[in-house]
């Protein structure tokens, strides 16, 4: 075979150079095919993520108008309930809230924590009662940490107390304080006597049928009438806020041996702080006529 000549292999170098720019270019191509999709692919994705982050966001904003009526709500209702606390305790000198189920699971609950074999010769104090021994006082901030009752005191100042606070009184200048659980024995009928006018603070049914006596706007009386005494009927979780100055007595609560009715009794502080009314432990009895 003769030997191709120069021209021949120049022509086949130049198809050879046509070819693989050919390929070059093609490759150059899906690359930057590849790099468009992927950047297309990127941007997708970052238009998704930015629609969820709007669509999380809007959801937060929304959430966040949700949260800010129901607080809006929640402080007109305080400013009805201590509007209406107001005008009643200046008039009749007592309100009662009846029947609201954050109250009542925060009395059962506190019956709870109560031990199951109450002794009221440790712990209790006697109070001033007409039947002598059936009507007991236990001051929760003397309750130390060995107390059966520490969970007791725990409960009604972390539960109870803030509750009250941020809802019935409803004002940062008002609080209660000095907790204290009452106790009434049940008697014979004989026996289940009402306490004796007096004036004293508010308390928190724990029991249902409860009763509780008073003299509505006897803010000045130093006597009261038999006939003009009403009573208040108070189940598990009813609170009764009545002024310092009302006449008033507990019931007496008929039952078998072993039996009691127990409240919550709070003072409430009118104001707080190096300017705080000071309260005293004093109970102050009324003539009955």
């Amino acid at each position: 075979m003769a030997p191709k000549d120069k021209t021949y292999y120049s022509k086949h170098s130049d198809k050879e150079k046509q070819r693989s720019a050919v390929n070059y270019k093609k490759r150059k191509a899906a690359r930057c095919l590849e790099r468009a999709t992927a950047a297309a692919a990127a941007a997708a994705s970052r238009e998704a993520m930015a629609a969820t982050a709007t669509a999380a966001a809007a959801m937060t904003v929304a959430q966040a108008a949700l949260l800010a009526d129901r607080a809006a709500a929640e402080r007109l209702v305080i400013a009805q309930l201590e509007a209406t606390a107001i005008r009643a305790l200046s008039t009749d000198g007592y309100c009662v809230f009846r029947g609201n189920d954050a109250f009542r699971s925060k009395a059962l609950g506190l019956l709870a924590e109560m031990p199951d074999d109450i002794d009221t010769s440790t712990h209790w104090r006697r109070i001033f009662n007409s039947v002598e021994g059936t009507r007991y006082q236990l001051p929760l901030p003397e309750v130390g940490k060995r107390s059966p009752y520490t969970k007791a005191k725990q409960f009604a100042l972390s539960e109870i107390a803030p509750l009250i606070n941020r809802t019935l009184l409803g004002s940062r200048l008002k609080k209660v304080v000095k907790a204290a659980i009452l106790l009434s024995k049940k008697t014979s009928a004989a026996d289940a006597l009402s306490q004796g006018p007096h004036r004293d603070w508010p308390l928190d049914s724990l029991h249902d049928n409860g009763a509780f006596h008073l003299w509505p706007g006897s803010f000045d009386a130093t006597s009261v009438r038999a006939q003009e005494r009403i009573t208040v009927h108070l189940n598990a979780g009813d609170v009764i806020l009545f002024h310092g100055a009302l006449v008033h007595e507990g019931a007496g609560y008929e039952g078998a041996a072993g039996e009691y009715h127990m409240r919550l009794h709070f003072y409430t502080q009118s104001a707080h702080g190096p300017n705080a009314w000071p309260i005293a432990d004093e109970t102050e009895r009324v003539a009955l006529v």
